[in-house]
């Protein structure tokens, strides 16, 4: 008698594969748009196409046409305000002008003509001269109420003091705001010589606008802020621009203030600060703030601040929003944000108005935010800050920062009130400054310094991406049950 051997074998039919393939596609589908459902929502502000273009030049005169290259307008201050139009300033030259109120809708501002970006600078040249006052000090009279910084050969002087007392060392100076005079201390005679400095104006300001972009633009010598985008703002592109030399204006009593790029996110949408340059600036970088406790219009939402270079500014960014009522939304991600110092050198002012004011300049920053503010931070490198590379004065757990793959390169890498959402274990690199970053960023051989390592670690908590990766693992598991469950045994006699 034949003896036969029962054998088990799984043994696909083609239908059976095919349906396999077709729930695991199905699967997949759905694990993408739940992810994608789940992930915040963020896209570049969208240019406007002009329906005029008005050209300006220093050369140009305000009987031209300015339609072309060839019939250039000289001053382009009334047209600030025009929806629809493009106005294209020269390359290369420099316009001196008051601050830019923008109100309207539709509307660019760039350069034309050349790879060398046009020039918005609010510096004065004064025709007067410094008469001897007493002692060591000299003094002239000013045309305008406020300034930011007086320039000396070529070079912002930072060093203003608060009171005409304090001026102690050569090279010092006192604003009187009332009768528009400025004392400087000098230990050479400067009587007969005239000064020039930055006017106490916003560089461009907007308010209720919409639709705006301001490209490949130079923006300089402006005492309060380069670029302030105010309330009620949408869609306003701020790209390719060159910001420095900002700042240096009282703000309040024995309180300067100054930043390159400010957001008051206070019902704002849709605002992108990219591919930007930033360099010496008082206070901040760039920043997204509100300081109201109320009164605020709404949410903001979309601020998209990436791949910009900042650097030589007192905090390169800055986040706060004290107005509990609104939230505010930023997405942060491959800025490189190094060598954050004081540029005054100590000159900036103390709450009893004495100078000497220095440290505490930090690479980013986290200072009153709410619970329901969301910050993206992706990509970045903060490094060789005169103090900690990432300051933050509250807990910013619980999805209100939320950091992925950046980079704190400084002696002090991290401070913060509180450390309970900090791990130890966490893969934040740090570094004892940005030349050992650069030098290690293949990740191998990283030797911290003994203060970085003995602080505490930044816990990377990217809960989407935790949503995503859940739900492929799903994807899997139920594909697996579905595989056994649908799979035919067949029995195979020999």
């Amino acid at each position: 008698m034949k003896k036969w051997t029962r054998v088990k074998h799984t043994v696909w039919s083609k239908n059976t594969i095919i349906k396999i393939a077709k729930i695991e596609a199905l699967f997949i589908i759905i694990s993408i748009f739940l992810a994608t459902y789940f992930m915040p929502k963020t896209s570049l502000a969208t240019a406007f196409e002009p329906s005029i273009e008005y050209f300006f030049s220093n050369d140009g005169a305000d009987t031209n046409t300015g339609l072309s290259p060839d019939s250039p307008l000289k001053d382009p201050t009334p047209y600030f305000n025009i929806p629809g139009a493009s106005l294209l300033l020269k390359s290369g030259d420099i316009f001196l002008l008051n601050e830019i109120n923008i109100t309207s809708s539709n509307l660019m501002i760039s350069t034309y003509g050349g790879s060398e970006k046009a020039v918005i600078s609010g510096l004065r040249t004064l025709n007067n001269t410094f008469v001897h006052a007493y002692d060591d000090v000299y003094s002239i009279v000013l045309d305008d109420a406020e300034i930011g910084a007086i320039v000396e050969n070529g070079r912002h002087n930072w060093s203003r003091v608060s009171k005409q007392d304090y001026l102690l060392n050569s090279g010092d100076y006192y604003f009187d705001k009332e009768s528009q005079t400025l004392y400087r201390k000098s230990n050479d005679n400067i009587e007969g010589t005239t000064v020039q400095y930055s006017v106490g104006q916003n560089g461009i300001k907007l308010v209720g606008a919409s639709n705006v972009s301001i490209q490949n633009i130079e923006i300089c010598s402006f005492g309060r802020h380069g670029v302030n985008i105010g309330s009620n703002c949408s869609n306003i592109i701020i790209n390719g621009c060159f910001v420095h030399d900002i700042g240096g204006s009282e703000l309040l009593t024995n309180t300067k203030y100054g930043n390159a790029i400010q957001v008051w996110s206070d019902n704002c949408h849709d605002i992108t600060i990219s591919n930007n340059t930033v360099n010496n600036i008082y206070d901040t970088g760039i920043t997204a703030q509100n300081s109201k406790a109320s009164g605020a219009s709404g949410n903001s939402t979309n601020i998209v601040i990436s791949n910009n270079v900042i650097s030589k500014c007192y905090w390169g960014m800055e986040f706060y929003n004290y107005q509990q009522s609104f939230s505010a939304e930023c997405f942060v991600d491959g800025n490189n944000v190094t060598d954050i110092m004081d540029i005054t050198n100590g000159y900036r002012w103390d709450k009893s108005g004495v100078i000497g004011e220095k440290g505490g300049a930090n690479a980013l920053r986290f200072v009153g935010v709410n619970s329901n503010d969301r910050y993206y931070i992706t990509n970045n490198v903060f490094a060789d800050s005169e103090d900690a590379a990432l300051f933050i004065t509250q807990d910013i757990s619980g999805g209100i920062a939320q950091f992925s793959n950046n980079v704190f390169a400084s002696i002090v890498p991290i401070f913060t009130v509180d450390t309970s959402y900090y791990d130890d274990d966490s893969d934040v690199l740090y570094f004892s400054s940005y030349d050992e970053y650069i030098a290690n960023e293949n990740g191998s051989n990283v030797i911290e310094d003994e203060d970085a390592a003995k602080s505490d670690k930044l816990q990377i908590r990217n809960d989407l991406t935790m949503i995503f990766v859940g739900f492929l693992l799903l994807n899997v598991i139920m594909g697996i049950l579905f595989m056994i469950k649908r799979g035919k045994r067949k029995d195979v006699g020999k």
